[in-house]
């Protein structure tokens, strides 16, 4: 039996997301930013097997292979998922297929630039993106698997050097899995917290030293 593959979106008009999500064809757009993810600096709280979390990160080309994936805990589905890039990145969409076997999460809140977030302070502050009910098992849609893709709020996201999702288990939900976290956009070739400028002046009669000069002070 072959499976249609099918891709949900919402439509953005705020950073929050509540809706029922149809399927459709459609593409998102931007680049695939797997290649700009720091694989090393990936990192998640109660997950499953230590590690295990950037098996969801997948190459766009295998996001509908259900493995390897994220688990949390047993019986404690809440996640904290945080995502470092390479380099600055412009976000304009996040994708998920999560559920599998298990639960997919009621709720995913998404900080940005964020590398202190942990389960209270996820609770607490207010994120950049919120994604209400909306990531379905892989099931959810007679048995098709379904890239639920969900369009940023871009002036939230035009300057992104790290990601953090609060991932939500449902109520009835024991252990929660992710198949697939992928993100569409455009890299900026920046470096987080590396700045260069290269630029040339005129030279002005200060640069002359003198005597005179010598001794005066200089702002820098």
């Amino acid at each position: 039996c072959t499976e249609r593959r099918r891709r949900a979106m919402c439509d953005a008009h705020d950073h929050s997301h509540d809706c029922a999500s149809h399927a459709t064809d459609g593409d998102g757009g931007g680049e695939s930013l797997h290649g700009k993810i720091d694989m090393e600096g990936v990192r998640c709280l109660n997950e499953e097997i230590p590690g295990m979390c950037r098996g969801c990160l997948k190459p766009h080309a295998d996001r509908f292979e259900l493995e390897p994936y994220l688990a949390s805990q047993e019986d404690d589905p809440d996640l904290v998922l945080h995502v470092p890039f390479t380099e600055n990145v412009k976000v304009n969409s996040v994708a998920f297929l999560a559920g599998g076997d298990g639960g997919g999460p009621s709720a995913v809140s998404v900080f940005v630039n964020r590398d202190d977030i942990d389960f209270e302070a996820a609770e607490e502050l207010e994120p950049a993106m919120k994604i209400e009910c909306c990531i379905h098992a892989h099931d959810a849609f007679d048995g098709e698997i379904s890239i639920m893709e969900y369009p940023t709020p871009i002036h939230r996201f035009s300057n992104v050097h790290s990601i953090t999702m609060f991932i939500k288990g449902a109520e009835d939900t024991s252990v929660t899995l992710v198949n697939y976290v992928g993100f569409k956009g455009l890299g900026k070739n920046v470096r987080h917290g590396i700045v260069e400028a290269v630029y040339e002046s005129r030279p002005q009669a200060a640069d002359h030293k003198t005597p005179e000069t010598e001794m005066a002070g200089h702002v820098v």
